[in-house]
Formats: C-alpha cells, sequence, structure tokens
C-alpha cells in the first residue's frame, strides 16, 4: 500500500492505524509518502506500523528500488511464517 499521510479529508495515520489492526490487511507493506517531514511525524507512522518512509518529492529509481525491498520482504515474512506454521503442526 502506498499512502500519503496528507490527503483530503482523511488522516493517513489513522488510515494506517486501521490497516495494521485488520487481521487479514496487518502483513500487508505500507509505504508511506509525505511532504511532512518532521521526527515526530516519522517516529509516529514507524510506531504504527508503516513499512518505508518516502519524502516527497521523490527520484522514481529510489522509489522503484523501495517497492521491490517491501514485496521481497514480504514474500520472505510469508514464507517464514508458513514454515514455522508447518513445524508447530507436526511438532503437535
Amino acid at each position: 500500500v502506498l499512502l500519503d499521510l496528507d490527503m483530503p479529508g482523511l488522516n493517513g495515520v489513522e488510515v494506517l492505524k486501521k490497516i495494521k489492526k485488520d487481521t487479514d490487511l496487518n502483513l500487508i507493506p505500507v509505504m508511506i509518502i509525505s511532504s511532512l517531514h518532521n521526527r515526530d511525524s516519522i517516529s509516529e507512522i514507524f510506531r504504527n506500523g508503516a513499512s518505508d518512509f518516502l519524502k516527497k518529492p521523490f527520484y522514481k529509481e529510489e522509489f522503484l528500488m523501495r517497492v521491490r525491498l517491501q514485496i521481497e520482504h514480504l514474500f520472505f515474512k510469508r514464507y517464514y511464517l508458513e514454515h514455522h506454521k508447518n513445524e508447530r503442526e507436526n511438532n503437535c
């Protein structure tokens, strides 16, 4: 998910919190993009489960690399969780 903090009528941090509380969505990486880049804002988004932060304006190449890394991270996270789930089931 690519999420801007400053959206008309929406609070990006609140949207992030809802995504991370939803058990069907919480494994999906959420990358925050924003022109707001003070330390408190960045700390808050990471405390609430953001996977990455990208300051606007950004370079296309950097954006694409960060998206690729998030996809790889998600793949390995799902593999790890599934592998350990199978190990726990086999040990019971």
